[in-house]
């Protein structure tokens, strides 16, 4: 097969989750939207930038554009409502494996981002323009957020795809593929040939076939012998190029050229002669030595190949009639190398006379005077010197296996018709296919060449992850139909180091998603599903968390530990309503904490996202979050501190709300304190608080990439994640309930009896020496941080979705495969 021009190569390894995947594939360099192929300028200069041309200018577009003048507009990406509830991605993203293995959603991704305007334009905008500028050529940490937005990239993909299972889904997608890509180039063809022979089940074969075809278009170079056959001696034999699985566009032709062979067919008898008492003998002798000298010397037309075949002279079997003639001679054996000119041959003569008889002394004397040896001619075997195409035809392909037929000896026109001659052996022939290369880029403009010359020098790291992350397989590795599978499979020899059985990148379980553009109404919905749920996740841990301030607001020695805590309050203080005394403003308070701190969390992610970006919110994520959450946390601490601070007074003495009252509580608080006493905790209640929201969200996130490091595999089972999500919780939970329980404790203290404030509280603990009673009521803590991540994880998404604010209906998704159906030609 003749190669389509010589391309990049990369290898690629690394976990599929962690790294690029493990395919080891020989990949080469992809080019922007509608590349035909790569080019190296040939110009040292130039060739020291080391970049694809197309792609380069694609990604450095924007950057470049801020110094020098240029840019193009951007069409746009399609973004669509991933569907109502909070599953429906995952689930999405669970039928879609059903049909597309990992490996084909990535290499799905790889192809986007290289032929799909829409996916390039993305990709490019995607990237800091600070780091592509100004990061410098030594500058470091590219690779791993570009490893997670094409993870995120691949994620919404395979969303996408989810809209197309089974086999008419897979149908359905190569369709829509080659309206879309199908008149960019052949190389652009065999890429998606490639990609549909990475399913394992559902390929759609017959379209393949007619695209594989579009994309090869391979003619009939030649055709080399494999069996030259025997039995040949004249004639000219037909060949038949047959493809079994498909018709070509134009069949090819050809015709087989005979040559000798060196061996006997048969040996005619044309003299019988006369005299034979037995039969004789055939004397063949060699009269020219056979080497490279005399055949040339004497024009001996034999090639190089059969000079070296040894003089051996046939075998063969004389038959006489009754009057000694020779009648027949059979060849049993046909020898070799008996080239013409070069041998010489005869049938020994009669050398024993006949009795003359006495009746017939006339004819006696004739035939004794007539003596003679027989003569007779040999017939040479022929085989197939070779085959001529006269007609190269067009549309073949490599995948498939073509046959070709040599029309054998009996059939061909001159075939031996002597019934003593030996059977021939049919000849047999192979297909050399030659394909057309592909189309290069045009000569970049010199305008061009600055700007890939500038964007490598400032920002090579980035030069090399993405064309790691985008690469493709190069375009002269082939695919193998298997008639018994019925399936395209890529041809994997050890010269090519090829494999597929692995992804092609990383793939996440979170698409690329942005914020839809959302109604205060929904801010609310919001507010109130986040308010539901902090108040039954705080009103069930009531009794928890009042024996954890019994603990910090009782007398020295009055309890041992958490046990012994509750069995007194159980058998002295009250019984099972004394656990439950700051059950109102506990949960009432907690239902204002989670309305302001769930709602003014959305709104503050949203309005910072606004601010730095699209680029910086995609790479950073979590501390755009976190930031977001304290404010948001901080504001409703400042407005449930009261509801606190009347818990802390209801619990610390059992009277101190007639009747459990929240009401009386507030009124005595006022009444014996002020209104000022309401609030007087709020600056531990905002350290505790704040302190509790950053180390929840910092642990959350070390905890979950420790465990996905550790344990790669996880992130590719739907269970799996959403038990990672919540034991990270729970530890999260807990961390955070220690670096947040100072402040919890001076809050208890600040609030435990009329007249007490923060500063006393402080001045207590310090006058007192004994530091580590700060740590009081640590262990009911620790289990009701645990217990409130885990109760808050299962209760909240049920809440967005009972009030129609789940995220599937709040945000977007970036929607690879319908932007394919929507800049379709032919729509």
């Amino acid at each position: 097969l003749a190669g389509r021009g010589r391309a990049h190569v990369h290898e690629i390894r690394g976990k599929s989750n962690d790294g690029m995947g493990a395919t080891g594939a020989r990949l080469r360099d992809g080019g922007a939207a509608g590349l035909r192929a790569q080019q190296r300028d040939s110009n040292p200069s130039n060739a020291a930038i080391g970049l694809d041309r197309r792609r380069m200018l694609a990604l450095g577009a924007a950057g470049a554009a801020t110094v020098m003048g240029g840019g193009k507009a951007s069409e746009a990406a399609v973004w669509t409502k991933p569907g109502i509830g909070t599953q429906v991605i995952p689930n999405a993203l669970k039928s879609a494996e059903k049909t597309y293995p990992l490996r084909f959603v990535t290499y799905f991704s790889r192809f986007m981002l290289t032929y799909d305007t829409s996916s390039v334009n993305w990709w490019r905008d995607s990237v800091d323009t600070s780091d592509v500028l100004f990061k410098g050529a030594n500058g470091k940490g590219l690779l791993q957020p570009r490893l997670d937005q094409f993870a995120r990239f691949a994620a919404s993909a395979e969303v996408g795809l989810a809209r197309y299972p089974g086999q008419d889904g897979t149908e359905a997608l190569l369709e829509l593929m080659l309206r879309r890509y199908g008149d960019i180039s052949k190389e652009c063809l065999k890429q998606i040939c490639f990609l549909f022979a990475l399913l394992d089940d559902c390929q759609p074969t017959k379209q393949l076939t007619e695209v594989l075809l579009r994309a090869d278009n391979a003619t009939v170079s030649e055709v080399k012998v494999t069996n030259r056959g025997s039995g040949y001696t004249a004639g000219t034999p037909e060949v038949v190029i047959n493809t079994p699985n498909y018709k070509p566009l134009v069949p090819a032709k050809a015709v087989a050229v005979l040559r000798d062979s060196g061996r006997v067919a048969s040996i005619k008898v044309t003299d019988g002669g006369f005299g034979y008492t037995k039969p004789p003998k055939i004397v063949f002798n060699r009269t020219v030595a056979i080497n490279n000298e005399t055949v040339t010397e004497r024009k001996i037309n034999i090639d190089q190949e059969q000079i070296g075949v040894p003089f051996k002279p046939p075998t063969t079997e004389v038959v006489l009639d009754s009057n000694g003639a020779v009648v027949e001679v059979k060849v049993l054996k046909k020898g070799s190398g008996m080239w013409e000119g070069t041998y010489e041959w005869a049938f020994e003569a009669p050398v024993a006379r006949q009795r003359v008889p006495s009746s017939n002394v006339t004819e006696a004397l004739k035939r004794v005077v007539t003596l003679a040896p027989a003569k007779g001619e040999l017939l040479m075997d022929k085989e197939i010197d070779k085959v001529v195409v006269k007609d190269r035809g067009a549309g073949y392909s490599p995948a498939y296996p073509i046959e070709v037929t040599i029309q054998p000896p009996e059939e061909t026109k001159g075939a031996l018709l002597d019934p003593n001659a030996l059977n021939g052996e049919k000849a047999s022939a192979a297909v050399g296919l030659v394909q057309p290369k592909f189309d290069n880029d045009p000569v970049p403009t010199k305008q061009e060449e600055e700007t890939l010359r500038f964007v490598a020098q400032n920002n090579q790291e980035l030069t090399k992850v993405d064309k790691d992350l985008t690469s493709l397989i190069e375009s002269s590795v082939n695919l193998k139909y298997e008639p018994a599978s019925k399936r395209f499979r890529f041809v994997e020899t050890s010269a090519l180091g090829f494999n597929v059985s692995t992804s092609f990148g990383p793939r996440a379980r979170v698409p690329i998603l942005k914020d839809d553009v959302i109604s205060w109404s929904q801010f609310t919905s919001i507010g109130v599903a986040g308010g539901v749920c902090a108040a039954i996740a705080h009103g069930a841990l009531v009794p928890l968390d009042t024996v954890k301030l019994k603990l910090q607001t009782a007398p020295p020695g009055k309890y041992k530990n958490i046990v012994d805590a509750s069995i007194k309050v159980l058998r002295d203080e009250g019984g099972l309503k004394t656990f439950v005394n700051g059950f109102q403003p506990e949960t009432l308070g907690s239902a204002i904490y989670g309305f302001f701190s769930f709602g003014g969390t959305e709104i503050l992610r949203r309005s910072t996202t606004s601010i730095v970006g699209p680029v910086v919110a995609l790479q950073y994520p979590v501390p755009i979050l976190v930031v977001s959450s304290c404010l948001a946390s901080a504001l409703a601490a400042a407005i449930s501190c009261p509801f606190q601070a009347v818990k802390v007074r209801m619990v610390a003495d059992e009277n101190y709300g007639p009747g459990a009252n929240m009401v009386g509580g507030f009124q005595r608080l006022i009444r014996e304190d002020g209104a000022g006493a309401l609030i007087q905790g709020v600056t531990p209640f905002l350290v505790k608080d704040v302190t509790f929201v950053l180390s929840k969200f910092s642990v959350f996130d070390i905890v979950s990439k420790a465990i996905y490091f550790s344990y790669p595999q996880f992130r590719e089972d739907l269970q799996l994640t959403l038990l990672v999500s919540l034991m990270s919780g729970i530890v999260a939970g807990i961390c955070a309930a220690v670096t947040s329980h100072p402040g919890d404790y001076l809050f208890s203290k600040a609030n435990e009896r009329s007249g007490a404030t923060v500063m006393s509280a402080w001045n207590d603990y310090m006058e007192s020496k004994d530091y580590a009673k700060i740590l009081t009521g640590l262990p009911p803590r620790l289990v009701y941080g645990g217990l409130l991540i885990a109760l808050q994880f299962c209760i909240y998404d049920y809440c967005r979705v009972l009030f129609h604010v789940s995220p599937g209906e709040l945000n977007v998704f970036l929607d690879v495969v319908a932007g394919i159906a929507k800049s379709t030609p032919a729509q």
